[in-house]
């Protein structure tokens, strides 16, 4: 079983160094509701949910892989309306910058407002004042 686990770790570095990094923090928001996603370097990820007049509606943890162009989401603990939300995100690029559409969302392509548009990199030094940028709360 080590030796199994071992492969599979050798074969998604391998793979992934050779598509562009995906890490950091994203946000979507539009109307009433604002998610924050971050996909961290260990391969663990935080997301919250919040709506203008419900603040922490819901909030999802687990870990993420990149398999090509898409982003597959573990959770391992859901809350509120998050809950089955995430699960595969592909990885676009829209006016220049990172972004991210939830397989779901496909047929909306087109729409700038479906999309996780990426905030910070790990690269980036993420500055307290900025609320975007800082990880979701989660507990």
């Amino acid at each position: 079983m080590k030796a199994l686990i071992v492969t599979l770790l050798v074969v998604c570095s391998f793979a992934s160094a050779s598509e562009p990094d995906v890490t950091g923090a994203y946000r979507y928001g539009g109307g009433i509701h604002v998610i924050r996603l971050a996909l961290l370097p260990n391969g663990a990820y935080l997301a919250q949910m919040d709506l203008d007049i419900y603040p922490e509606a819901g909030r999802s943890t687990g870990t993420w892989s990149r398999l090509g162009e898409e982003v597959r989401l573990n959770p391992k603990k859901e809350e509120g309306d998050l809950t089955g939300y995430l699960t595969v995100l592909l990885v676009r690029t829209v006016d220049g910058k990172k972004a991210l559409l939830r397989s779901e969302d496909i047929e909306q392509e087109s729409n700038p407002f479906f999309y996780f548009y990426m905030k910070k990199s790990p690269n980036q030094p993420v500055e307290t004042t900025d609320a975007v940028a800082r990880p979701p709360r989660l507990t």
